[in-house]
This record gives C-alpha cells, sequence and structure tokens, in this order.
C-alpha cells in the first residue's frame, strides 16, 4: 500500500468494519487526522466486543481489555497483539495516542481487524462441546455394559419356530438322532433336521466369542477417547 493512499486505507477499513458488523459512525475526518478518539472506539469493538470467544480466551489469560481509560486500554491491547497474536505494530504506544501518523494507525487498525477475524473463525472451530470422564467411571461403565450385554445374551429364547420345528431338543439314553419335539410333517427334506437342531455347546461359544469381540472393540474406544481427551486437553 503507497504512503499516500490515505483514501485506500479507510476504503479497505470500512469494508473489514461491514465484516465485523461494527455498530457506531466512523468519523472518517477524524481518522484521517490520526485523532485518536477515532481510533481506540474501533479497536475497542474489535478486540473486546466483537468475539465472545475471543474476550473469553484474553480474560482466562489475565487480559481484560475492558473498563479501563485510554492509557491502560492501549497498553493491554499491545499486550495482546505482542502475546497472544505474536504481532508487533508499527507504532509505539505514545505514537498510536498522539495526533498523527493517520495512514500508519489506519493499517494497523486493519491489521488487527484481520487478526481477530481469523482467530474468531479458528475459535469457532475449536469450541466444540465434549465430555470428559475419569477412568475409574469409564472402567464401571464398561462392566455394567458388558454384564448387561452377557445377561441379555444368556437369558435369551432358546426356542425359535421355523416351520413347525422347534429348537428344543431331548436326549435319549442311546446315541440316536436328535428329534425335534413337535410332530415333524411328512418327508421332511434331506439335511432340514441337521440345520435346525444346533449344538449347544456350539452355541455358547458363539455367544462367548462375541462378548469377548465386543470386550476388545470396547478397550480400544476406551483408548481413543482417551488419547482424544488428551490431544484435546494440550490444544
Amino acid at each position: 500500500m503507497s504512503t499516500g493512499d490515505l483514501r485506500g486505507c479507510l476504503r479497505e477499513l470500512d469494508a473489514l468494519l461491514r465484516a465485523i458488523k461494527y455498530p457506531r459512525d466512523v468519523d472518517h475526518i477524524g481518522l484521517s487526522k490520526g485523532d485518536p478518539s477515532a481510533c481506540l472506539p474501533i479497536m475497542n469493538f474489535a478486540m473486546a466486543s466483537f468475539s465472545p470467544l475471543l474476550s473469553a480466551q484474553l480474560v482466562a489469560a489475565g487480559l481484560q481489555l475492558t473498563g479501563k481509560n485510554d492509557l491502560r486500554f492501549t497498553d493491554t491491547a499491545y499486550k495482546v497483539l505482542r502475546d497472544v497474536f505474536q504481532y508487533k505494530p508499527i507504532l509505539s504506544k505514545q505514537q498510536f495516542l498522539q495526533w498523527g501518523f493517520s495512514q500508519r494507525k489506519i493499517s494497523l487498525i486493519c491489521d488487527v481487524i484481520n487478526l481477530v477475524l481469523q482467530r474468531h473463525s479458528k475459535l469457532q472451530k475449536t469450541d466444540r462441546p465434549f465430555v470428559t470422564i475419569s477412568r475409574e467411571d469409564w472402567e464401571n461403565l464398561l462392566s455394567r455394559v458388558i454384564l448387561l450385554d452377557t445377561k441379555l445374551e444368556l437369558t435369551s429364547p432358546k426356542t425359535e419356530v421355523l416351520g413347525g420345528y422347534r429348537e428344543g431338543t431331548r436326549h435319549t439314553t442311546t446315541d440316536t438322532p436328535l428329534m425335534p419335539l413337535g410332530p415333524p410333517p411328512s418327508n421332511p427334506p434331506s439335511g432340514f433336521l441337521s440345520s435346525v437342531v444346533q449344538d449347544p455347546q456350539d452355541d455358547l461359544k458363539n455367544r462367548l466369542e462375541r462378548i469377548n469381540n465386543m470386550m476388545k472393540n470396547t478397550s480400544s474406544l476406551l483408548k481413543s477417547s482417551e488419547a482424544s481427551i488428551c490431544s484435546m486437553r494440550l490444544k
């Protein structure tokens, strides 16, 4: 931006003020003369009022911008620019509070608004609610889920009607084939009885295998949840 392009600076500032929905009238004459009273309200709104997320972050860091006179506000604002945004202003605090340096002041305000917009957008993405739970509570909850699932598996009905046949069986003293309790239909298809009657040992084995797989999947979920929570806390 050229040194004499004051109007271009003012146009850029107006566009950024529309982006942050600046609610007050802009003193373009005061800005063109470098009047601090025309610059400070814009700086105050951009850094302290526009983004509640940024304001909360600054308060948590001990950088309160509201309720201060011009000198203390400028001092804190420069700390925010240096420590939070890693930005070095082109004007000193004393120069900013003096008359003059109009184009540099407008350029500084434009930079500040751009930094605030970028940080606000970033905070909106990382401000997602999440629930933290202690490892002890999680393991207790996991145990309850496993016990409940096991109970449901072991107490589920063992009979199922399939074309008039029931899976329940009766045992004899000889090694005769297991027969269904209900009367068989005439001329049952070959292999039908073997597909209906299942070995109880195989059924129990399958149930235990499913429970074991569920425990492994839940354990993996626990590890990934802990890693996610730790990473979010580090951020």
